[in-house]
């Protein structure tokens, strides 16, 4: 890939192949986080040893959700992440942190309109645009730093933190 390509739905089939193609590292700031594909594509990135790092809107941590980080069963979100070992902050600072951007080996970003979401797959109309751009990837870089500094770094519950009644109300 060269220079800038936009790509419409679907999206997440060569989001999840340019994550299968980093070699180094991934950033990735996600507002919503629920796409199986992309999720799995994190993973097995992070299973093969590409340094993955990921800052999360806090509707991505099971603390705010109301099916406690789960969609259908499935993990989502800050859940999912964690439980892959992938590093993982809750950007708690401000209202709304509507990001969608993933950075690939410092030369790739990828961002648009597209929340990596199954909703923004199967009901949306969506965008997304990949630009290969040392300079450019660098600067989203740096703001990925500067939300990273701002946010909690995410701690998944402990078991006895966990309120049994809590858990029967919601079932």
């Amino acid at each position: 890939m060269t220079g800038v390509q936009t790509c419409a739905l679907p999206i997440y089939t060569p989001i999840a192949a340019a994550i299968r193609n980093a070699r180094q590292t991934i950033r990735v700031q996600a507002y919503g986080f629920t796409a199986p594909t992309i999720l799995d594509a994190l993973g097995e990135a992070r299973a093969r040893g590409v340094d993955v790092r990921v800052i999360l809107d806090k509707s991505n941590d099971p603390a705010t959700r109301r099916d406690g980080g789960r969609d259908g069963g499935k993990l989502v979100g800050a859940q999912f992440t964690s439980a892959m070992g992938i590093p993982t902050w809750i950007d708690h600072s401000v209202a709304i942190a509507h990001n969608k951007l993933i950075i690939v080996d410092g030369k790739v970003v990828i961002g648009g309109s597209y929340n990596f979401t199954v909703s923004a797959e199967d009901r949306n109309a969506e965008n997304v645009t990949f630009i290969e751009s040392v300079e450019i990837a660098e600067l989203y870089g740096r703001n990925w730093d500067g939300r990273r500094a701002v946010s909690r770094e995410y701690r998944p519950p402990r078991i006895y933190d966990l309120d049994p009644m809590d858990s029967l109300a919601r079932r």
